[in-house]
């Protein structure tokens, strides 16, 4: 929960989606990995990744990155469920991990259904 606090988290979910966004943003803008995992190129980046500091911003092509940098952000690993064949699951996992939980996230017809479970 200190990492957590740390980022500017745990004050209420519109204030927390708004700060994680800030994080992405910070984060993808700072690393030039996932600079070239994106394959954006270097030149568009960071317009692309300021659309993300407003709320209720979406950028397709950024928004590959979304699950990936958000897992190294939060220090915890999240599996996406998925409904596609020979690939029922996407895992995510950070390069360090704070806690023994991961969280799953379900994509059926367009929902998403986010839970914490304990590993």
């Amino acid at each position: 929960m200190e990492h957590l606090v740390g980022l500017g988290l745990g004050k209420g979910l519109d204030e927390d989606v708004f700060q994680l966004c800030q994080c992405f943003v910070d984060t993808v803008q700072s690393n030039e990995h996932y600079l070239m995992f994106s394959g954006i190129p270097l030149d568009t980046i960071n317009d692309k990744t300021k659309r993300f500091r407003d709320q209720g911003s979406f950028c397709d092509e950024i928004g590959d990155l979304v699950i990936k940098v958000c897992s190294d952000i939060l220090k915890v690993p999240i599996f996406v469920i998925t409904s596609i064949n020979g690939c029922s699951y996407l895992p995510f996992i950070p390069e360090e991990t704070i806690i023994g939980t991961t969280i799953y996230i379900a994509i059926l017809l367009a929902v998403l259904a986010i839970m914490m479970v304990p590993c």
